[in-house]
């Protein structure tokens, strides 16, 4: 899709992503676009989200929940290796 004939259509479809997806940036809506095959500039996307009044990088709240699976606590799940060597601890 070619971003300038479509403004119209790539401004709505930046606004219902954001709005849809609340805690998205706006380089977060940018590589959603790239994956639909939308070419676009991340600075189009965060001066969209800014003319509108949307926060174009909200505020991150930690998930303790989802942090606590990254050092390999998830309960009942094996340990994790750091580097896939398959030595834990090392």
């Amino acid at each position: 899709m070619i971003w300038n004939r479509k403004l119209k259509n790539g401004r709505a479809l930046v606004l219902r992503l954001a709005r849809e997806n609340s805690g998205w940036g706006y380089r977060r809506i940018h590589g959603e676009l790239l994956v639909l095959g939308i070419k676009v500039a991340p600075s189009t996307v965060w001066e969209i989200l800014r003319d509108v009044g949307i926060d174009p990088a909200p505020e991150r709240t930690a998930n303790l929940e989802l942090l606590a699976g990254l050092d390999g606590g998830v309960a009942g799940g094996p340990p994790r290796s750091c580097c896939g060597c398959g030595m834990i601890g090392s």
